[in-house]
């Protein structure tokens, strides 16, 4: 996103680009001189298709500085009272700065996990998508009968630690399908575990404070873990990124 007007720079996020394209890329020829842009902040929106291609979008704010420059006359200064008034052409600059709040879509190819962007980039207006009459999710057996299970509490804690810190592989041994967010996220807290007996089974309601490694930034994520019993072991059947289930 970020535009310098250093010769330099430019090259750099030029040879930085090419790593997101195809080897058949060409450089646009854009109008970018006296100009610079700076990202200020930037969300994820949406993933969706069109037109047969995979668009990711981001909420992007940026700043563009805008450097004109106009020639102007200005008078020359004379020698003597005597002499006549002559003019010389200077250029005057003018800075300028204009805030953008936009939709940035990138269309892109995935396969194998990996992703190559097949289409220049293009902006659109944020979409008004706000439900006004929307609710947060909620839990879905809060009137149900809860049971309090240590044990049952214990490995919810002991799997959410593996889970921040394994990888996908490693965690075969404890869910049906194996995730792992591999030493990028820590638990910070526990804030509630909600067990909800179903059989022989549960249904676990789990509210977490996490946050990124070596870093103090918390956030709240909700869960639900359908937890069975295998070889005389917990086990996590499914997992869900939501208290509703």
């Amino acid at each position: 996103m970020n535009i310098s007007k250093d010769s330099k720079e430019l090259e750099s996020r030029e040879k930085e680009l090419l790593k997101y394209f195809p080897s058949d890329y060409k450089k646009p020829d854009e109008k970018i001189s006296d100009t610079e842009r700076k990202l200020n902040s930037k969300e994820f929106y949406n993933i969706k298709r069109k037109d047969k291609q995979t668009i990711i979008q981001y909420i992007v704010n940026y700043d563009v500085n805008i450097t004109e420059k106009k020639e102007v006359k200005v008078k020359k200064k004379k020698k003597s009272e005597k002499d006549k008034d002559e003019y010389e052409t200077k250029t005057e600059e003018k800075q300028r700065k204009v805030n953008q709040n936009i939709l940035i879509n990138i269309p892109i190819k995935s396969e194998n996990n990996k992703y190559v962007v097949v289409e220049y980039p293009y902006f659109t207006p944020i979409p008004d998508s706000q439900l006004n009459k929307a609710k947060m999710v909620e839990d879905n057996l809060k009137d149900n009968k809860r049971e309090d299970n240590p044990k049952a509490k214990a490995f919810i804690e002991d799997f959410f630690n593996k889970y921040a810190s394994s990888k996908s592989d490693d965690m075969a041994y404890l869910m049906d399908n194996p995730e792992g967010l591999e030493g990028t996220r820590e638990v910070s807290q526990i804030r509630e575990i909600r067990l909800y007996p179903k059989g022989d089974d549960y249904v676990a309601k789990v509210e977490i404070l996490m946050k990124d490694k070596d870093s103090p930034l918390e956030n709240l994520e909700h869960y639900t873990l359908d937890i069975t019993k295998k070889d005389g072991k917990y086990y996590v059947k499914n997992m869900t990124n939501s208290i509703g289930g």
